[in-house]
C-alpha cells in the first residue's frame, strides 16, 4: 500500500500576470482530495474542497494539501502577482523587455508550431511562443493579448509564455501575396 500522498501542482504556475488566471490544482496520488486556502491559513481537511479551477484576478496566495485515508502530503503554495502591461497599436518602437498589451487585433498569415507570423495596419510581426491556439490563415486575433518585446536577429519580436491571454479566431480575411522587388 501506498503510505506517501503527492504534493499538489498548480496549473498554471504560480507568478506575475497581466490577465486574470483560472488555477487548477492537482495531486498525483489516485484518490487524492485537494484542500486549499486563500487567506494565508494552512489548508487542512476542514478547508475547501478544490473541485473547479479559481478566478485570480488579483494578487493572492493559495496554500493547498492533499489528502487520502488520512495521509496528508506536503503543504505547497503559489502567489499570484499582475503587472500592467504597456498598450501599443505597433509594438515595434517598445524598448526590448517591455511587456505590452495589444490594442488593436492582427491577421494571421502563417502558424508552425510555436512560430507565427501576424501583421496589422502598422506592419508584419512574428510571434513567437505557446499561445494556445491554433490560427489557420486569415484568422483575425482580437485585441487583448500580450507578449514581451524582444530582438532576435536583428528583427523585433514578440516572445510569449503560459498563452499570455491569446483568444481563439475572431472571423477571417483573405490574405493576399504582395510582390516586392529585390535587387
Amino acid at each position: 500500500s501506498q503510505t506517501t500522498v503527492s504534493a499538489p501542482v498548480f496549473t498554471p504556475k504560480g507568478g506575475t500576470y497581466y490577465a486574470p488566471v483560472n488555477v487548477s490544482i492537482a495531486s498525483s496520488s489516485t484518490g487524492a482530495s485537494v484542500y486549499y486556502t486563500t487567506d494565508g491559513t494552512e489548508p487542512s481537511e476542514a478547508s475547501t474542497l478544490f473541485t473547479t479551477p479559481i478566478a485570480v484576478s488579483s494578487e493572492t496566495t493559495i496554500k493547498a494539501i492533499a489528502m487520502r485515508n488520512g495521509i496528508k502530503s506536503n503543504v505547497v503554495s503559489a502567489t499570484y502577482t499582475f503587472g500592467t502591461a504597456t498598450k501599443v497599436a505597433a509594438y515595434q518602437k517598445v524598448a526590448d523587455s517591455t511587456k505590452v498589451a495589444f490594442e488593436g487585433g492582427v491577421t494571421v498569415l502563417a502558424q508552425s508550431g510555436k512560430t507565427m507570423y501576424v501583421k496589422d495596419n502598422s506592419g508584419y510581426m512574428l510571434v513567437f511562443g505557446a499561445t494556445g491556439q491554433t490560427y489557420k490563415q486569415g484568422d483575425k486575433i482580437p485585441a487583448g493579448f500580450t507578449g514581451t518585446k524582444v530582438t532576435y536577429n536583428c528583427e523585433p519580436e514578440l516572445s510569449v509564455y503560459d498563452t499570455d491571454n491569446f483568444k481563439a479566431a475572431e472571423g477571417s480575411e483573405t490574405v493576399t501575396p504582395e510582390t516586392v522587388q529585390a535587387s
